[in-house]
């Protein structure tokens, strides 16, 4: 069975999320692999869901309420396609626009590293850059030993494949039986931190986890405006979007630290949160004083 199930979450970005389809649809595939696509629309209010239900009718569309966010909306997605029995999961953001033999590149690097490891569960990642073709999302790895949670992105060479320790999720092909090796993203995390995490754990397990060769798409990095790193923001503000689900909530850190920061885990715990208050006020005082 080659069966691809294609997964995807949305709110309120229809054109983003229409081109997004439409690239997927277009893909340059072998006549021996299917796609299905299921997206998790958590409650949009721009007219999302009607617009992919009349332009492509074929898309599963699996309804959110608007709680759902990336981690909760791709998990909904997957327990959905996990109703057929798929060959291939395939990760992918509805902002994320992909070449025509995107997924293609993805399924070759998989069938070759797949011989090389004995046909072990094998996870494989596609790399995006932005408007400017600078790199954005793809698979990473752990920076040292001494920085356990420290991540740098790995350049994908134009033509060898190489290996990662986890990655973002915005284009990432999973076999059946990676995916049964962790079973679901942790429903413990709500937007971020859960594709990394699911990286490592299933890596953990014993899946071997690749980069495609070359950029496989356009992404543009997430804006620092608007998160806790904005110093156009007050203070209060800052700090109330470090603790919301969209920054580092404490539970979901607490866990993702303890589960992969090793014997001090509660050091790089408490760091982002310690180190905050001082780290803003100097920036800001920088760009006061430019």
């Amino acid at each position: 069975m080659n069966d691809i199930a294609i997964l995807m979450c949305c709110y309120n970005r229809k054109d983003k999320t229409i081109r997004a389809i439409k690239e997927i649809y277009n893909q340059v595939l072998d006549k021996r692999f299917n796609i299905d696509i299921y997206l998790l629309d958590d409650g949009s209010v721009d007219g999302t869901e009607e617009a992919v239900t009349k332009e492509f009718p074929e898309v599963n569309i699996v309804k959110g309420d608007g709680s759902y966010f990336w981690n909760g909306g791709m998990r909904a997605a997957y327990y959905k396609a996990k109703q057929k029995r798929y060959s291939f999961y395939v990760w992918m953001n509805d902002d994320t626009f992909i070449y025509k033999e995107s997924i293609a590149k993805l399924l070759d690097a998989y069938l070759i590293m797949g011989k090389k490891s004995n046909q072990a569960p094998t996870i494989v990642v596609g790399t995006t850059v932005n408007s400017k073709g600078d790199i954005t999302y793809g698979g990473v790895q752990k920076h040292s030993r001494l920085r356990p949670i420290k991540y740098n992105i790995v350049i994908p060479h134009h033509s060898n494949i190489k290996s990662c320790d986890t990655f973002n999720g915005n284009i990432v092909l999973i076999d059946a039986r990676a995916y049964n090796l962790v079973e679901n993203l942790d429903p413990n995390f709500v937007h971020g931190m859960g594709d990394f995490d699911f990286g490592l754990r299933a890596k953990k397990a014993g899946a071997k986890l690749f980069v495609s060769p070359g950029i496989l798409g356009v992404c543009e990095k997430n804006p620092v405006q608007g998160t806790y790193n904005d110093t156009n923001l007050s203070l209060k503000e800052g700090l109330r979007i470090l603790y919301s689900i969209k920054g580092l909530p404490v539970k979901q850190w607490y866990l993702f630290t303890k589960r992969h920061a090793g014997l001090i885990w509660f050091f790089y715990f408490a760091k982002p949160y310690v180190e905050y208050i001082p780290k803003f006020v100097f920036k800001k005082y920088l760009k006061l004083n430019r």
